[in-house]
């Protein structure tokens, strides 16, 4: 019966005995876990946390072979030898991951380009939610030299609910897999469109006039198109500063929060050319850190984005603690999925602070258990308490909605894994998406955790 199996499995993946009657209780492969408040805090040891942490991994094994998985995410020789590897070792998600990463450059592979483009995503995400939009707006968008390129992309193998999602349980139950046609192909216009209403064609004129834009990383030539939608760029983000709107200019291309801009109206000194230098320097911006990234994020096509701001940690606390740089930034919450089910979250500023559930309980880790954090991780901190109760207030509101939709878009997909960062706390904008990461990492530094998702994933 399926009890037996569920046992099998979490005998052979984690090495341990779960009792018939303890599965039962558990409810260790319920999609609704019942009698948990989300936000709630789950407090055991450490083995017990890591046995919850395995229950929830074996939903996604149990779910992996129903599971209908996008040919972009077919795993190489390479890749499944390491697969075969991690099952027989510990080894690391990060480790994983690396191996993965460097399979992109073999494939190069376009299709799934999209899922770490700061524009395209945003278009996309909307349409698997009948309209509704769940990142931050886009105020204005420009691209750098990357006008002409086509991002070609595999059809989505499941359909797109034509419903909204939230406060909905309707859109769990998708029909049969019905592939949409390209976005991004020949003749389709989407990704060389700004949002500021200058469209432009998909095959750009070389012969066009060219203008300099003063980069990160010198001088770029622009043709007069691309020009048209850097000065519309512009004006958006002017508007935004003379009407007192915090908002955020940062590379449509790139990751690890680098080139960054924030304005939220603390500098009253803040000019019309600050705004162009933050603007340009997003426009080509390049990092080292980003050679250790996927092909998938590299071919991005390079430009600027500007979105509004959102509410910041540091505002839920006493001006006196508005020193800690890490606060400066807004509550996020980093959501894993794996073969189409989340298995976990952490935080974006404090990863290896706390964990939390499928369920939407969280665990805070006492990290004087040896062996909890890897000998090299980053520097550990505390969350704030204010911090804290916000956090859970916002899962007890919103994790069900979060993780549901996490997962629609992981299925609507057929992604083996997806994170999905979400911002909290913020009344005026409520939950919202950051960002879509595939081919990214998850609290590296929490090593029981990372070894467990890397042999979910290979199991």
């Amino acid at each position: 019966n399926n009890n037996t199996l569920k046992i099998a499995m979490a005998t052979a993946v984690w090495h341990m005995p779960i009792h018939p009657k303890e599965v039962e209780e558990r409810t260790l492969w319920s999609d609704d876990p019942v009698d948990v408040v989300a936000g709630s805090f789950f407090v055991a040891d450490i083995e017990n946390v890591l046995k919850k942490i395995e229950e929830d991994l074996l939903v996604s094994i149990w779910n992996a072979p129903h599971f209908l998985l996008n040919e972009a995410c077919e795993p190489g020789p390479v890749v499944l030898d390491y697969c075969q590897r991690t099952i027989e070792s510990k080894k690391s998600w990060n480790c994983m991951m690396n191996v993965r990463i460097g399979a992109t450059y073999q494939a190069q592979d376009r299709r799934l380009v999209w899922l770490d483009d700061k524009v395209l995503q945003v278009q996309e995400i909307s349409n698997f939610f009948g309209g509704r939009e769940l990142h931050l707006p886009l105020y204005g968008h420009a691209a750098a030299n990357d006008l002409a390129t086509p991002m070609p992309r595999q059809p989505h193998p499941r359909p797109v609910a034509e419903n909204e999602f939230f406060g909905t349980d309707e859109i769990a139950e998708l029909g049969e897999p019905t592939p949409t046609a390209e976005i991004g192909s020949e003749g389709d216009s989407s990704a060389g469109s700004s949002f500021c209403g200058n469209t432009c064609s998909s095959s750009v004129d070389t012969s066009a006039k060219k203008e300099a834009v003063h980069c990160s990383r010198g001088w770029t030539s622009l043709t007069a198109a691309e020009a048209e939608q850097v000065n519309a760029l512009r004006m958006s983000a002017r508007e935004c500063l003379e009407r007192g709107e915090a908002f955020v200019i940062k590379p449509r291309h790139g990751s690890n929060s680098k080139f960054i801009s924030v304005f939220d109206g603390s500098n009253p000194c803040t000019t019309a050319a600050d705004i162009d230098r933050a603007i340009d320097a997003a426009l080509t911006a390049w990092d080292r850190s980003w050679r250790k990234e996927s092909w998938n994020q590299n071919a991005v096509p390079k430009g600027a984005v500007l979105q509004p701001m959102y509410r910041l940690m540091s505002s839920f606390l006493d001006e006196k603690d508005h020193s800690n740089a890490r606060l400066h930034k807004p509550l996020e919450v980093k959501i894993q999925t794996l073969f189409g089910k989340v298995v976990g979250a952490c935080l974006n500023t404090h990863p290896h602070y706390l964990w939390i559930f499928r369920d939407g309980s969280l665990h805070i880790w006492d990290q004087t258990n040896s062996g909890l954090l890897r000998r090299s991780h980053g520097t550990s901190e505390e969350l704030p308490e204010a911090i804290l109760e916000v956090l859970q207030l916002a899962l007890r509101d919103s994790w069900s909605e979060l993780a549901r939709a996490s997962e629609h878009i992981a299925a609507s997909v057929g992604l083996d894994e997806l994170r999905v960062d979400w911002l909290l706390g913020d009344s005026k904008w409520g939950p919202r998406i950051g960002e879509l990461t595939y081919l990214g990492t998850f609290a590296l530094d929490v090593l029981p955790a990372c070894q467990r998702l890397a042999q979910a994933y290979a199991w």
